[in-house]
């Protein structure tokens, strides 16, 4: 009961609150906590993207594969009985549950996890938005002007920053390599 009350309290004062330190997935290796606050789907993303955890930057969660999903469902959300946002949309204007829909991190949209008659734009077409439902196990398009009582915020290193590491460490490696065969007048090619 105490325990309620306390987040009842930083949650009116502040206007948000995760109710545990993000948790590691192993699959991706990405960090991942919920947050508590009323938000639309806007000021969610906004949000997130001024988060960081680990010297990692913050963005709505972006669901990439059926194990991202059920960690998401399972490690996350389980228990807190919501519906939080996630970090896919359609442009305003999209007429058709069938338009293209995209990431906030511009990831490649090529797993889905639509509930059962889902997107189904009963939001209408003013910019759409996906929630992650716990009690359906799966993806909603919602109205992205609508508000929700949490969002699914995911710690990744920032775009392009994990290859550009790839790409510097084998250079430096290689150079490595050559001055040390150098020494033995050893050629490689």
């Amino acid at each position: 009961m105490k325990k309620g009350l306390l987040i009842f309290a930083v949650v009116a004062a502040c206007g948000q609150a995760a109710l545990a330190a993000p948790q590691r997935c192993p699959d991706t290796g990405h960090y991942y906590e919920m947050i508590f606050g009323i938000r639309n789907w806007y000021e969610a993303r906004d949000d997130a993207a001024g988060r960081a955890y680990q010297g990692e930057v913050g963005h709505l969660v972006t669901i990439t594969s059926s194990a991202e999903m059920d960690f998401v469902l399972d490690s996350i959300m389980e228990g807190s009985g919501s519906t939080a946002f996630a970090g896919g949309y359609q442009p305003a204007g999209a007429t058709s549950p069938t338009d293209p829909w995209f990431w906030v991190t511009g990831e490649t949209w090529d797993y889905t996890a639509w509930a059962s008659d889902e997107p189904d734009h009963a939001s209408g077409a003013a910019g759409n938005a996906i929630s992650v439902n716990l009690h359906d196990r799966g993806w909603q398009d919602f109205t992205a002007e609508g508000v929700t009582d949490a969002y699914v915020v995911e710690y990744a290193p920032e775009p392009g920053t994990a290859c550009l590491l790839a790409l510097c460490i084998p250079v430096a490696s290689r150079r490595k390599i050559r001055s040390r065969n150098r020494s033995r007048r050893v050629t490689r090619c």
